[in-house]
């Protein structure tokens, strides 16, 4: 295996339960109940960028945001400094609605290929 950290996309539904919960480091974009958030290596929640634009086609202001690459870069910085718990993987919980344009996000992002495996 490659030096990068897994990182997987799913639903709440999809949510694994044989994953080892202490080497995954959980990313949400939706409330999850008390339960199913411990025993991870760590949790934080995530708000995608807005895709709608009020300006423009192209105006910089409107262009969306690439808040999970930078999230992800964020976590991989502080993970590197000890700030956070060692992880070996990383799960996005998102709504179903989301999780293709969240894929495709990470998928377009030099700094996620660099240091993360889309699984």
């Amino acid at each position: 295996m490659s030096g990068h950290i897994r990182v997987n996309v799913c639903g709440l539904s999809d949510l694994p339960g044989q994953t080892d919960r202490s080497e995954t480091f959980l990313l949400k974009t939706l409330a999850l109940p008390e339960e199913m958030r411990v025993g991870w290596s760590g949790v934080q929640d995530v708000t995608p960028a807005p895709m709608q634009k009020t300006h423009q086609a192209g105006c910089l202001c409107c262009l969306p945001r690439p808040v999970l690459p930078m999230k992800l870069l964020l976590l991989f910085q502080e993970r590197g400094r000890g700030n956070v718990a060692f992880f070996q993987q990383v799960l996005i919980v998102t709504s179903e609605t989301l999780q293709n344009r969240i894929r495709r996000e990470l998928e377009n992002s030099p700094l996620v290929s660099g240091l993360y495996k889309l699984s």
